[in-house]
């Protein structure tokens, strides 16, 4: 109640159902381990956002239980004849990042998200996520996105399952270049804290280093990652702010890789607001008519 500024809030009242945001989503947690002494991982809430079933993981002893990398934003129902949509963190490793993107795509289009498990290089990120996948979807055609360092683990996770015989429909890369240049290295080394963690409020010091331990660790992994051959074709979706701006190769490099080509479309925002609230909608039209085009009549 004092987070939402809702009352009353019942115990099976849903926390996004009542106007939750990712910010106060972020506060909720917050509060919960000053209160508590329990640190639940944000996606917590995707996987129950009511008091009910967060008093019911409240009430164990110990940590949460390891839970599955996936997490559903907008779950599948039940005879829907749309393939979901899953979408790859960022540097950041967490899911709140697609949360704007979900609600625009609305509740017809399954929408999953993977957050970070603590693994080192993005090779074994995208074996351990399509893992997960396969879970709810196992055969293709697949729809991959990946934001930021995410989008490298979506490529490489289409390579995969190209390999494996499956079709990739849709894979789309967000403001992410294939090959990072000696400039956006030292930008980003310059940066100590990335704005997707400085912007997170009511964060304890201890709490705010494990955000940012997780943060270097994917960052490392994103430059150790050397993109390998994909025949197949590739959407880039680059922001003018971001690494779009300025950029001599339009394709950010990944046209030497994807053999099938690479449709770029520069989208109004930066690097950190492309997919929030004022600039996401230009995403999820595109993302809208791309997904249509992917299902059969």
């Amino acid at each position: 109640e004092e987070i939402l500024d809702v009352r009353p809030v019942g115990v099976t009242d849903g926390f996004f159902d009542l106007g939750g945001h990712s910010l106060a989503a972020v506060r909720l947690m917050a509060a919960v381990r000053r209160q508590f002494g329990r640190d639940l991982p944000l996606s917590t809430l995707f996987r129950g956002a009511t008091v009910e079933s967060l008093a019911a993981i409240l009430r164990t002893s110990g940590p949460a239980p390891a839970a599955s990398p996936l997490v559903p934003l907008t779950p599948l129902r039940a005879g829907s004849d749309r393939p979901p949509l899953f979408c790859v963190h960022g540097a950041g490793g967490g899911v709140l990042v697609f949360t704007d993107l979900a609600r625009g795509l609305g509740e017809d289009q399954p929408l999953y998200a993977l957050e970070a498990r603590g693994l080192d290089r993005v090779e074994a990120m995208a074996g351990a996520y399509l893992e997960a996948i396969r879970t709810v979807q196992s055969e293709g055609p697949y729809h991959l996105l990946g934001y930021s360092m995410g989008g490298k683990i979506a490529f490489e996770m289409a390579r995969r399952l190209e390999r494996d015989g499956q079709e990739v429909a849709l894979l789309t890369l967000i403001d992410i270049p294939a090959v990072p240049s000696p400039a956006a290295l030292e930008a980003e080394d310059r940066l100590a804290v990335p704005p997707e963690i400085a912007g997170l409020p009511d964060f304890d010091a201890s709490t705010a280093e494990r955000y940012l331990a997780v943060y270097r660790a994917n960052r490392e992994a994103s430059r150790a990652y050397v993109p390998g051959p994909y025949e197949g074709r590739l959407l880039l979706l680059t922001a003018e702010d971001g690494n779009g701006r300025d950029a001599a190769d339009p394709t950010l490099g990944w046209e030497a890789f994807a053999a099938g080509g690479v449709e770029v479309h520069r989208l109004p925002g930066g690097h950190y607001t492309l997919l929030g609230a004022a600039y996401a909608g230009a995403v999820v039209d595109l993302l809208r008519e791309r997904l249509a085009q992917t299902v059969p009549a």
